[in-house]
């Protein structure tokens, strides 16, 4: 972990759960590390919960994040989805 770029966890659909390991996480990685989390039943809206880093698309937040979460996701074979509040799901390219 010391030396990860990029982190995915994938563990049980559970917020509670999910918020501890991401202070696990978070104390392990380097400051850098971008912690990200597939879930197919956690809402959007509950990723606030998990105290997860900021992504794009909002004041103070860092589009660099956004970049590298949009890599990996292609490099993994998977198509990004870019989710805003309001508005119709969009494929990142």
């Amino acid at each position: 972990m010391a030396d990860a770029d990029f982190v995915i966890e994938a563990a049980c659909n559970d917020v509670e759960s999910k918020r501890e390991l991401f202070a696990r996480l978070d104390a392990l990685a380097p400051a850098h590390a971008v912690l990200a989390t597939y879930s197919a039943t956690v809402s959007c809206d509950q990723p606030r919960l998990l105290h997860a880093a900021p992504g794009a698309g909002g004041p103070g937040r860092d589009a660099g994040v956004l970049a590298a979460a949009v890599e990996q996701a292609w490099r993994l074979g998977r198509e990004p989805l870019l989710l805003r509040r309001g508005a119709e799901p969009e494929v990142v390219a």
